[in-house]
C-alpha cells in the first residue's frame, strides 16, 4: 500500500506508417496500448498493432496506460456539521483505470491525487450532514454511498474498487463529546434522581391505595364469605328439616306397617285359637252326640247359652245320627231345659214332630207341638220377609 505518485501514462512512442517490419512493443501485464493518429482518433489496443495497421494505418502516437490495480491510504480531517469540530477518516482504497482512452485524454500526471481529492471531496460533503456524535452514522453513510457502483467511478476514467472508511473525531471534537456526555450524565442523573422522587411518590401514593383497594376488597370478601357460611347454614339447616321429616315419615310409615303386621299377627293368631277353639268345641260336641251324651252339652249350654241354635243345627246336620237319634237327643235336651222350642226354628217340620212326641212335658206351654210348629212357621216366614228388604 503505497501513497506515492502513480502516472497514468507510462510511455509516448511515434509511430511511422510503411514500417511494417520496425521494432514493435510488446504488450505488458497491467499496461493497455493506446494509440492516437494524426486526425485525433483514438483507439485502445488490447494486445498490439497489426502489420496491415502498421502499413497503412496514419500516423499516430501510440502510448502505454498503466490499469493496473493499486491500493492507497489516506487520513482525512473532515468538517461535521458544527463547523468548529471535525472528524477524521482513515480511508484505505484499491483502485484502478478503467477508461483508458478518457485517461489519455485527460493526461492526468499523478492518478493517487485526483484519488485523494475526490474522495475528500466526496466525504467532506457526507461529514458535513452529521454531527460530531454521529460517528457511526457517518459511517454508515459512507459504506451506503459507496454501495453504488456509480458512485465509485472518480474523473470517468477512475473506479474504485474496495474502499473501507474508519471514522473518528479530533482531538476537540473528542473534547466537546465528553463535555456533552458529562452534560447529558448530570442532567440525566438529576432527571432520574427527580424521577426517582416522583416514582417514590407515586409508589406511596399506588401502594396506599392499593392498601385501601385491599381493605375493599377484603370487606368485600368477608360479606361474601358471611353470606356464603349464612347460606351454606341454611341449606343445611333446610336439608336436617327434610331428613328430619323423611326419617319421622319413614319411621312413622315404619311403625304403621309394623303396627299393621302386629295387628294382622295378632288378629291370625286370635282366629287361629279361635278356629282351634272352635275346632275342639266342634270335636266336643260331635263326640258327645254320637254319643249321645246330653251332659257335656249341658255344661257347655250353661256357659255359653247362646251357642244353643248351633248346637241343634250340628245335631241335624251330622251325617252319623239318624233321624231318630236327632229326634231323640233333642227331646232329651228340651226335657233337661238346655233348649227351648223357639231354639228349633228352621227345622223339618217332621223332625220337630218326632220331637215333641219324644219329649215328656206334652201339650201346654210353649213346648206344645203346635205351638212349636208354629213358631217354625213364623220365623220361616220372617227370615223370608228380611231376605226382600235386603234385596231391596
Amino acid at each position: 500500500m503505497t501513497n506515492d505518485a502513480v502516472p497514468v501514462i507510462l510511455s509516448e512512442t511515434k509511430v511511422a506508417r510503411f514500417k511494417p517490419f520496425g521494432q514493435r512493443a510488446l504488450p505488458r501485464a497491467g499496461v493497455v496500448l493506446v494509440v492516437k493518429t494524426s486526425r485525433g482518433d483514438v483507439k485502445v489496443i488490447p494486445d498490439q498493432r497489426t502489420l496491415g495497421e502498421y502499413a497503412f494505418a496514419p500516423n499516430a502516437t501510440q502510448y502505454e496506460i498503466d490499469v493496473a490495480k493499486h491500493d492507497s491510504r489516506f487520513e482525512f480531517p473532515l468538517k461535521s456539521a458544527a463547523e468548529d469540530y471535525a472528524f477524521q477518516a482513515a480511508v484505505e482504497v484499491t483502485w484502478y483505470v478503467h477508461d483508458p482512452a478518457r485517461a489519455l485524454q485527460a493526461r492526468p500526471t499523478d492518478a493517487t491525487d485526483v484519488v485523494r481529492r475526490r474522495l475528500r471531496s466526496r466525504l467532506s460533503e457526507l461529514g458535513r450532514r452529521h454531527d460530531v456524535e454521529d460517528v457511526q452514522g457517518f459511517e454508515e453513510a459512507i459504506r451506503s454511498y459507496f454501495a453504488n457502483p456509480r458512485s465509485r467511478v472518480l474523473d470517468e476514467w477512475l473506479r474504485l474498487e474496495e474502499i473501507t472508511v474508519e471514522v473518528s473525531l479530533d482531538q476537540a471534537g473528542t473534547e466537546v463529546l465528553r463535555q456533552r456526555r458529562e452534560t447529558r450524565r448530570k442532567r440525566r442523573l438529576i432527571e432520574e434522581t427527580h424521577e426517582t422522587d416522583l416514582l417514590e411518590q407515586e409508589h406511596a401514593g399506588r401502594i396506599a391505595a392499593r392498601g385501601k383497594q385491599q381493605e375493599i376488597e377484603l370487606e368485600r370478601r368477608r360479606r361474601e364469605f358471611d353470606l356464603q357460611i349464612k347460606q351454606q347454614e341454611e341449606e343445611q339447616a333446610a336439608e336436617l328439616r327434610r331428613r328430619e321429616a323423611q326419617w319421622e315419615a319413614e319411621f312413622q310409615a315404619k311403625m304403621h306397617r309394623q303396627e299393621k303386621e302386629w295387628e294382622a299377627d295378632l288378629k291370625a293368631r286370635e282366629d287361629r285359637v279361635q278356629l282351634e277353639n272352635e275346632q275342639a268345641r266342634m270335636r266336643l260336641f260331635l263326640e258327645a252326640m254320637e254319643k249321645g251324651d246330653a251332659a257335656v252339652l249341658a255344661m257347655h249350654l250353661g256357659r255359653h247359652p247362646d251357642d244353643a241354635k248351633e248346637i241343634i243345627q250340628l245335631i241335624v246336620q251330622n251325617q252319623a245320627l239318624n233321624e231318630e237319634r236327632q229326634a231323640k237327643l233333642l227331646a232329651d235336651m228340651i226335657d233337661k231345659d238346655m233348649i227351648i222350642g223357639a231354639d228349633l226354628e228352621g227345622l223339618n217340620q217332621d223332625l220337630i214332630r218326632s220331637v215333641m212326641g219324644l219329649t215328656t212335658r206334652r201339650a201346654g206351654g210353649v213346648f206344645s207341638l203346635n205351638t212349636t210348629i208354629d213358631m217354625s212357621v213364623d220365623a220361616l216366614a220372617d227370615r223370608a220377609a228380611a231376605t226382600v228388604v235386603e234385596d231391596d
